[in-house]
């Protein structure tokens, strides 16, 4: 019965790390909206960042999201495979333990 309770702790443990990782996979870094912002140095009217930096970083941005998705996606589907077989070993443990003498 012990191994039993053992084995029902890591599929409550994995269980919980898959839904932190489904719900992590709609999760996004938020793009840059602009950085073009006119300011004036020494009297001289000068501009930082410029739309092809914003284009440029929006789309590393996308790509990094896209990915992280992915990869949360997938650690989900690890942990909640390694769940049911906690829970499987847990059942298998319970039913075939030795009867007390």
């Amino acid at each position: 019965m012990g191994l039993s309770i053992v084995w029902l702790v890591f599929a409550v443990v994995f269980l919980g790390l898959g839904v932190r990782h489904w719900r992590d996979r709609q999760a996004a870094l938020p793009e840059l909206k602009s950085m073009i912002r006119p300011s004036h140095l020494l009297g001289v009217p000068t501009v930082y960042g410029g739309k092809e930096f914003v284009d440029e970083v929006n789309e590393f941005v996308r790509r990094l999201n896209a990915r992280l998705s992915s990869a949360n996606r997938l650690a989900a589907f690890g942990y909640f495979a390694a769940s049911a077989t906690a829970l499987v070993s847990a059942v298998l443990a319970w039913f075939k333990s030795p009867a007390p003498c």
